[in-house]
């Protein structure tokens, strides 16, 4: 699979799952045109919970 330039990757967003669970979980970031795209990812490697693009900027801002 070839790398994709970045006017390939325009539209799309990074968003976050956890990988593991309780403290050992640790997140993995993921690329994904919209939150219906991201569902069926994350569906898809089994992850429980995932993270919008925008969120994680919050925590990060607040220092979560």
């Amino acid at each position: 699979m070839s790398k994709k330039s970045k006017s390939q990757l325009k539209g799309y967003g990074e968003y976050t799952y956890l990988e593991g669970v309780g403290k050992d979980a640790k997140p993995v970031k993921f690329l994904a045109r919209n939150d219906e795209d991201a569902q069926l990812y994350i569906k898809k490697v089994g992850a429980t919970s995932w993270m919008k693009p925008d969120t994680l900027e919050k925590l990060e801002k607040v220092g979560v």
